[in-house]
């Protein structure tokens, strides 16, 4: 109908005259056009698959209701986890605002044990994000920077992240050795003043930056998986019925993300060639991937991060953060005034450049609170 009769009934031309301004009849007919290529594209989507065996791309209404179930994924996240906004009428706001999952936590930045790699202050915390999360108990903007961690650390633009009992596989893949930050070189870093360490080469500088990173992302894991861990036991576990909600609105809003995932991954699937999806030609945008994790059960997921995926973790965590630890010492890394001794600054400019980097790109990202359950 849209291809021949829409045109030549003159109904393009009837749906032109029912605006109240003057609209070109041509606007009309391209507008039919897509209309029937995406319903065309609605039939032949089953295999994903056209007439010549070439994958087929995504409509444009698969990228729309991406956007929109993700903008809707983040309102709910928002709804559930964060305090009732300021421009909440007071009067009212108890009876049309539900309680909050914030009115029963509270935020820690840190966790009180020598292996904690969480800032001294919030403010440092809050530097990593560029906004007050931590100060404004915003657990949804924790939440999400936790998730898009694991996402990115799991490899879930390369493999079906949904699959729960490929994870701790996937994990082994991307430990980081025991050795890490534990060299020669790492340890005896700029020596002391009395017995400085040798010169270092280009390539040994370079190593020292390669380490220090591998380890602070390790760590910065770490540290997210366990706040993933705290807050799911507490929507499970808290009164409130907190779970039921979330299932009917996170989650459900989630699983239109997941649909489209997994249509996404069933494209790579059936490609003879075994390319991935161009990214031009992915549904989900790369800032909302990490979201169709939400739409995981909820029980599950809490399950596989508590008996299988943290205790994989924990002690590989204790050797990085000690070697990295004194891989900082070794080589006076951070803001305390103290390590701007004359000596370090021998060593300059290699050092200054290690400094920043380490200051400003990976000490912030390794931050990360803790979430507690308030006594009732």
């Amino acid at each position: 109908y849209l291809d021949q009769e829409f045109r030549l009934f003159y109904h393009d031309k009837v749906c032109a005259g029912t605006f109240s301004c003057c609209y070109p009849t041509g606007r009309i007919e391209k507008a039919a056009a897509v209309f029937s290529g995406e319903l065309q594209g609605l039939l032949a989507h089953v295999d994903y698959t056209g007439q010549d065996g070439k994958l087929l791309p995504p409509l444009t209404w698969e990228f729309r209701l991406a956007d929109v179930s993700a903008q809707l994924v983040r309102y709910w996240l928002r709804t559930i986890l964060n305090p009732v906004p300021c421009r909440a009428d007071p009067q009212t706001k108890t009876s049309q605002w539900k309680l909050r999952i914030s009115d029963i936590v509270k935020l820690s930045t840190a966790s009180g044990g020598d292996n904690d790699t969480s800032c001294d202050s919030s403010n440092e915390i809050d530097e990593s994000f560029g906004w007050g999360a931590v100060d404004d108990c915003s657990l949804s903007s924790l939440l999400s920077n936790a998730l898009s961690h694991v996402y990115d650390y799991l490899g879930g633009s390369s493999c079906n992240i949904l699959r729960l009992s490929q994870w701790k596989g996937r994990l082994v893949e991307m430990l980081p050795d025991e050795s890490c930050c534990a060299s020669e070189i790492c340890h005896r870093g700029l020596g002391t003043a009395r017995k400085r360490a040798p010169p270092l080469s280009d390539e040994q500088w370079q190593h020292v930056g390669n380490e220090l990173q591998v380890a602070s992302d390790f760590c910065a894991f770490y540290n997210r998986v366990v706040f993933l861990e705290q807050l799911l036991n507490i929507i499970i576990v808290a009164s409130g019925n907190w779970l039921d909600h979330w299932e009917g609105t996170v989650r459900m809003a989630a699983q239109h993300l997941v649909r489209l995932y997994q249509q996404e991954r069933r494209r790579h699937e059936n490609d003879s060639k075994g390319s991935y999806v161009a990214e031009s030609a992915k549904t989900l945008q790369h800032e909302d991937s990490h979201l169709v994790l939400l739409g995981l059960p909820l029980r599950e997921l809490l399950s596989l991060l508590r008996n299988d995926i943290l205790p994989v973790m924990s002690a590989r965590y204790d050797a990085c953060h000690s070697n990295m630890q004194k891989t900082i010492a070794a080589f006076r890394l951070g803001k305390d005034k103290r390590n701007n001794t004359k000596h370090k600054k021998l060593y300059q400019p290699q050092i200054g450049e290690l400094d920043d980097y380490w200051k400003y790109s990976l000490w912030p990202g390794m931050a990360f609170p803790r979430v507690i359950l308030l006594p009732h």
